[in-house]
């Protein structure tokens, strides 16, 4: 949750009394570029950043996928469910 012209505003599961824009760090946003350049070279290539077996890869980077990705699927969505522009 986050305060806006003195509203209390949530985003989904995430409770905050600042604007989530102040969260977005350099790390975060290297992480982001990271995993969005790994996706494109997967799909190229059918590599995976870390190697085929998630049991082997840092915690940190399967938490990122999982993360990146889910974003990834929920602007799939929101275009998708967009009305088409006429």
């Amino acid at each position: 949750m986050y305060r806006y012209e003195k509203r209390r505003v949530s985003l989904d599961d995430v409770w905050c009394d600042e604007c989530p824009v102040s969260f977005i760090t350099p790390r975060s946003r290297a992480l982001i570029e990271m995993f969005v350049k790994a996706s494109l070279a997967h799909q190229a290539t059918g590599a995976a950043l870390f190697g085929p077996d998630l049991s082997e890869w840092p915690v940190w980077a399967y938490d990122a996928a999982i993360v990146v990705q889910e974003e990834q699927n929920r602007v799939e969505r929101a275009l998708l469910a967009r009305p088409e522009d006429s």
